[in-house]
């Protein structure tokens, strides 16, 4: 359980890691665009010689370049963490479902506990009742001796 919950939060963080990462790829990626509209913008306005119009051109292209660039090895990431992530998910659901097992444990030795504490009270009660009634049993048979020596003593008077 304790490995299972310690590889659950490493699991966790490499999301996270994932995550950041993703968002710097994605602010880049948009930086680029924002940069190659920018030269783009002012390629159109300016009234440039042509060797400037071709190295503003040159560099939109190289920007635009390196946004694609951006974009497809930001979707390689996501593609590489997506087995870690669902291994994260199964293994979180791993996680709840013994944890939903040992609750349901816990409240069945509950149960049991409180059964076997009700046995072991009417078990004492009876083994009271049996030692009372073993002691009016002997009185009883004693009374008896005591009667049937009475009987015999008379019996043998009156012969």
């Amino acid at each position: 359980m304790v490995a299972l919950i310690a590889e659950h939060e490493r699991q966790n963080s490499a999301v996270m890691s994932h995550e950041a990462s993703r968002s710097l790829f994605l602010e880049a990626e948009k930086d680029a665009r924002l940069h190659a509209d920018r030269l783009r913008n002012n390629k159109l306005e300016a009234d440039l010689s042509g060797s400037e119009s071709e190295y503003c051109h040159a560099a939109i292209i190289a920007m635009e370049d390196q946004a694609r660039k951006s974009a497809k090895h930001a979707e390689a990431h996501e593609k590489a963490m997506k087995a870690p992530m669902e291994e994260a998910k199964r293994v979180k659901g791993r996680i709840g479902q013994l944890r939903d097992e040992m609750v349901r444990k816990n409240r069945e030795l509950k149960d049991k506990s409180s059964t076997l504490n009700m046995c072991m009270m009417n078990f004492n009660r009876l083994r009271r009742e049996a030692a009372l009634l073993a002691r009016h049993l002997g009185t009883v048979e004693h009374l008896i001796e005591g009667l049937e020596n009475q009987v015999e003593s008379r019996a043998n008077s009156l012969l």
